[in-house]
């Protein structure tokens, strides 16, 4: 990872073209030959491979770079990314551990061209299916619970609950707040 100062955490998030290889140097990360389809198809791949290798929670390529990669877990990280990069998301592909309805509705909000999950609600297939969004993932759950496995995912309320993915981002924008002062756009 990049050097981020004394106060830089493992966990936070990694954006650019290089990943941390497990020495700790970077690699640069191959560019594709441009073509629309094969570009989605190995940006999954590549997305889906770097979740599994790096043990990251959560990455985003595009064009054959990484734009995003976090070891978080929750809706927060990528709920970060699709604000504070906006169209620098479109037609790029997620890889995920967990996705449930929110973070569904996030990727068709951010215009993602393809999901990869370890672990889906049903609900998450669902929106993704009805909008033609490819996805993928190796296990389906009838929804995603809360941390202490009691009840449902609060996330997965504010998703039932929205009348649109441009709704849920709005709403999820008063529950996480404004960009850190450090302007990456993180929440709070």
């Amino acid at each position: 990872m990049k050097d981020r100062g004394p106060d830089s955490s493992p966990d936070e998030l990694y954006r650019g073209s290089r990943r941390p290889d497990t020495a700790g140097s970077s690699t640069e990360i191959p560019v594709n030959d441009g073509s629309a389809m094969s570009s989605s198809m190995e940006d999954g791949e590549l997305a889906r491979s770097l979740l599994e290798k790096e043990r990251w929670n959560l990455v985003v390529v595009r064009d054959g770079l990484i734009v995003l990669s976090s070891r978080d877990s929750g809706v927060a990280p990528f709920f970060g990314a699709v604000r504070s990069m906006a169209e620098s998301l479109h037609n790029a592909a997620v890889a995920d551990r967990v996705v449930g309805s929110a973070v569904a509705m996030l990727c068709l909000h951010a215009r993602i061209a393809s999901v990869y999950a370890v672990t889906a609600s049903q609900g998450a297939l669902d929106i993704l299916r009805s909008r033609r969004v490819p996805v993928t993932c190796t296990a389906v759950v009838p929804y995603i619970s809360n941390r202490a496995g009691t009840d449902l995912c609060p996330f997965e309320k504010l998703a039932r609950d929205a009348e649109s993915p441009a709704r849920l981002f709005s709403v999820l924008e008063s529950v996480f707040g404004g960009p850190d002062d450090d302007g990456n756009g993180l929440p709070r």
